[in-house]
C-alpha cells in the first residue's frame, strides 16, 4: 500500500481503485463505492457521507474514468 496525502488514504498497489482508510478497504465498482473489512470477502455498497473525505470528492463518470 501507499499513501497518497492528497486524498488521505492508502492505494493498494496492484488493484485499481482499491483504498484503505483505518481499517477498511473500499473500491470503486462499476461507478458506486463498496467497503469491506477484508479485501477478498464481502463487499457491501456504502453511501458518500460515510466515504473518506478523499474519496468523496473523486468525481467517477458513468463509464467508470475517475475525474480528480
Amino acid at each position: 500500500m501507499v499513501y497518497k496525502s492528497n486524498i488521505g488514504v492508502y492505494v493498494v498497489v496492484g488493484y485499481p481503485d482499491y483504498y484503505f482508510h483505518k481499517d477498511k478497504y473500499y473500491r470503486l465498482n462499476d461507478g458506486s463505492w463498496e467497503v469491506s473489512f477484508n479485501m477478498k470477502r464481502k463487499w457491501a455498497p456504502v453511501s458518500d457521507k460515510k466515504l473518506p473525505s478523499g474519496l468523496r470528492n473523486k468525481k467517477v463518470c458513468k463509464n467508470n474514468k475517475k475525474n480528480k
